[in-house]
C-alpha cells in the first residue's frame, strides 16, 4: 500500500474547547483509505506576540477567530484509480501534489457540522472509504502558533536530527534502507541514498522464520529484544539481523514473557556480536526534557517531534510523536502535518520534507519500531500495536530489567543479565 497524495481541505470555524471526530468506515477493505486531519489558521485576532511555553517559542493569539483546513491524506493499493469528493458544496477539495496548503473561503456557519469526504473507486462496492468531520465554532479564543524548540533543549536536537537528515533527499530513493533485500537468499545491502544511512540501525530485525518480514523484534540489549503482544515471535524461531557492512547475523528465540499491553520481551540464546547494536530507552525522567510533548496529553498538539518509524518493508519513515497517555502507557503519533501557523501573516510555514517521508503502518506493520533520534543516536519509544499508537517502553523500565532477569536466569545463561540501557539527557536543558 502506498501513499498516492494529500488533499487539503478548508472548512468551517471550529471551537478550541470542541473535539474533533474523525470517523474512518472500513467500508470495501484496505484498497482504499482515506484520512483527516485538522490544521488551524487563524482568519482575525488581537493582542497577539510571542513568549516562551517552556522548551518552545509560540506566537499568542489572545483574542483570534479561527478555521480548521483538514488535510485529506489518501491511501490505495497497486494506483487503484480513486475520485475524491464531498457531497457539502461548502468544501472546497484540492488535489495538490505539492502538499501545499490552499486558502480557501470559511462557512459563514456557526453551527455544529458533518461533513462527508468520499473516496471511491471503480468498483464502488469494494473500493470505497469515508472520513466523516465534525465541523464546530470558535471565535475569541486563545490560540497559540508553535514556532521553533529552543536551543539546547532536547525537543530541538530530536528535529534537527530528522529534519537536517531530510534536507535534498529525494523520497522516492531515500526511504528504503536496503537496497537490495533477498530474504530467500540471505542477502541485504544498505541502501547509501537512504535518509538514514549514516545512523546504526542494526538493532531492528528484517526477518524471522516466524512471520518472515513481518512480527518484527527490536533489540534492547545483545540478548533481548521487544515485539508485539498480538504479533509474536514464536519460541525456536531464527531471527536474523544485519551489521552496518551487510553480514547477516541470526540468532534463536528461545524463552520469552508479557511485559504489559501490547509489549513483550524475548530472549535469544547467545548474544549478537558487537557489530550488531542495542536500542536505549529515554529515562523515567524524561518528561522534564520534553515539557511540551508531555503537556500534550491535556489535548494541545501544537508541539510535535519526528521521528524514525519503520514498517514491514524496512523503510525509514517519518511519524511525529504527540504525546503519552495519562497512564504513561501509550505512546501516540499522527502523520507528519505539512503545516505550522506562521505568526506573522497567519498563513503557514511548511516541514514538507517530513511528509514527503510518510506511508501509513498498515496490517502486518505491527511489532515495528520507532525511534527518536538523539544525537545521532536511536532511542526506542515505542513498537506498532495501530497505525498511531503503541506502547512507550520507557514507562516498563523497572518491567523490563525484572524479567530480562528472569529470563536470563531461568535459561541458565552464565553471568549477570543485561538491563535496560537509557540514553543521556543532561546535556540538554530541563525545565
Amino acid at each position: 500500500m502506498i501513499e498516492a497524495q494529500n488533499i487539503p481541505l478548508n472548512c468551517g470555524v471550529i471551537s478550541q474547547s470542541s473535539s474533533y471526530l474523525f470517523k474512518k468506515p472500513d467500508i470495501g477493505g484496505d484498497r482504499i483509505k482515506i484520512t483527516a486531519q485538522p490544521q488551524v489558521r487563524i482568519i482575525n485576532s488581537t493582542g497577539s506576540g510571542y513568549t516562551t511555553n517552556y522548551d518552545a517559542t509560540i506566537f499568542r493569539y489572545t483574542n483570534s477567530s479561527n478555521i480548521t483546513d483538514f488535510n485529506i491524506n489518501l491511501y490505495q493499493l497497486n494506483n487503484i484509480p480513486v475520485t475524491v469528493y464531498s457531497t457539502d458544496n461548502s468544501i472546497l477539495l484540492n488535489l495538490n501534489s505539492n502538499n501545499s496548503v490552499c486558502s480557501g473561503v470559511p462557512t459563514a456557519s456557526t453551527s455544529t457540522r458533518n461533513v462527508n469526504i468520499i473516496a471511491s473507486g471503480t468498483n464502488t462496492s469494494t473500493d470505497f472509504n469515508i472520513a466523516e468531520v465534525t465541523v464546530l465554532c470558535n471565535v475569541g479564543t486563545q490560540t497559540d502558533a508553535f514556532c521553533e524548540f529552543i536551543p539546547g533543549s532536547l525537543a530541538k536536537n530530536c528535529s534537527d536530527n530528522v529534519d537536517n537528515r531530510l534536507l535534498n533527499k529525494n523520497s522516492a530513493i531515500a526511504k528504503d534502507i536496503y537496497s537490495t533485500q533477498n530474504h530467500s537468499t540471505s542477502t541485504y545491502v544498505r541502501n547509501t541514498n537512504c535518509w538514514a544511512y549514516d545512523l546504526d540501525l542494526t538493532c531492528m530485525s528484517p526477518w524471522n522464520t516466524t512471520g518472515a518480514n513481518t512480527r518484527a523484534g527490536t533489540l534492547i540489549s545483545p540478548s533481548h529484544l521487544v515485539f508485539a503482544t498480538h504479533y509474536q515471535i514464536d519460541i525456536g524461531a531464527k531471527v536474523r539481523f544485519i551489521t552496518s557492512n551487510n553480514v547477516v547475523i541470526e540468532r534463536t528465540l528461545i524463552d520469552k514473557i508479557f511485559i504489559s499491553g501490547d509489549a513483550f520481551l524475548g530472549l535469544l540464546d547467545s548474544d549478537v556480536p558487537n557489530s550488531i547494536s542495542f536500542a536505549k530507552l529515554l529515562p523515567s525522567n524524561w518528561s522534564i526534557y520534553l515539557p511540551t510533548i508531555y503537556r500534550n496529553r491535556n489535548g494541545n498538539t501544537i508541539y510535535r517531534l519526528p521521528m524514525l518509524s519503520l514498517d514491514q518493508e524496512e523503510k525509514a519513515l517519518v511519524k511525529e510523536f504527540l504525546y503519552v497517555d495519562s497512564t504513561g502507557n501509550s505512546a501516540y503519533t499522527q502523520q507528519p502535518t505539512q503545516n505550522y501557523l506562521d505568526p506573522n501573516n497567519s498563513y503557514y510555514n511548511t516541514y514538507p520534507n517530513r511528509i514527503l517521508f510518510h506511508e501509513s503502518i498498515i496490517g502486518g506493520d505491527s511489532g515495528n519500531p520507532s525511534f527518536l533520534i538523539i544525537n545521532n543516536q536511536l532511542v526506542l519509544v515505542m513498537t506498532w500495536l495501530g497505525p498511531d499508537a503503541g506502547p512507550f517502553y520507557s514507562n516498563f523500565i523497572s518491567l523490563l530489567n525484572t524479567n530480562m532477569n528472569l529470563l536470563w536466569t531461568r535459561n541458565n545463561r552464565s553471568g549477570a543479565s543485561y538491563s535496560v540501557t537509557t540514553v543521556d539527557l543532561t546535556g540538554f536543558t530541563s525545565f
